[in-house]
């Protein structure tokens, strides 16, 4: 069962190789101001569905680690509040999807920015 706005860590993607699967095996897309990439899969567990996230922002981009780690709370907190949308469609039951976000903005996002590109992959991948 998954509990709203929460994000455990059975909702995220740790594994170096499992991002790395995600990464060149999976759909990729475009959403200002993300690149993402996700793999689809059946649930191990019946009436089951999970989404789960792994988030990256380039070191390039934002050389200071405040920056880095202030995008991530951000995409955090707007797919914390805003993941509901996709367990609440039907035809996601005992669907499995791993989420790979790549931060590709040049300037410290406002919050509105990050949810609705958020909300826009959510509903892309549901």
């Amino acid at each position: 069962m998954v509990k709203a706005n929460k994000l455990p860590n059975t909702e995220r993607v740790k594994s170096p190789q499992r991002v790395s699967e995600i990464y060149h095996k999976g759909v990729a897309g475009f959403v200002y101001p993300f690149k993402y990439h996700f793999i689809t899969q059946p649930s191990e567990k019946a009436d089951q569905s999970l989404l789960k996230i792994c988030i990256a922002v380039s070191k390039k981009k934002f050389k200071h680690a405040v920056d880095r780690n202030r995008v991530k709370r951000l995409v955090k907190e707007a797919y914390r509040l805003n993941k509901m949308a996709f367990y609440d469609k039907p035809d996601n039951k005992n669907k499995q999807v791993e989420l790979y976000l790549v931060f590709v903005g040049k300037d410290l996002p406002e919050y509105g920015v990050v949810e609705k590109g958020i909300k826009s992959i959510i509903q892309k991948i549901g």
